[in-house]
């Protein structure tokens, strides 16, 4: 009877270190799974966080492209505004001297 038991124990050892086999096999090959997965998860990390940079750079330079417009649009406002006070100027001094020269006639006219 002993020997028995020891034989059944034996193979219960056996049957153990097989499932512990088993086990362990799985574990390494989720632990490999895991190091391919973070693996890929950090390049793709890597990848967005260069994409995020790109994209702020070309936030930034279309920001300033954009500040750069208005800043020309509001200097060709002002010099429009210049151009067309001046230009009033000179339509009343037009008037002006047409007015004096048809005076002229008129008088010219009348002698």
């Amino acid at each position: 009877m002993k020997e028995d038991d020891l034989n059944k124990n034996l193979r219960e050892l056996s049957d153990a270190l097989d499932r512990l086999s088993v086990s362990q096999q799985e574990l390494n090959d989720v632990m490999l799974n895991s190091a391919a997965k973070d693996q890929q998860y950090s390049e793709e990390t890597k990848r967005r966080e260069s994409l995020l940079e790109e994209s702020q750079q070309n936030y930034n330079r279309e920001l300033a492209a954009h500040a750069a417009a208005v800043q020309s649009l509001n200097d060709l406002q002002q010099q429009h505004k210049v151009l067309k006070e001046e230009f009033n100027q000179f339509k009343v001094i037009t008037l002006k001297l047409l007015f004096c020269i048809y005076n002229s006639y008129l008088k010219k006219k009348l002698m």
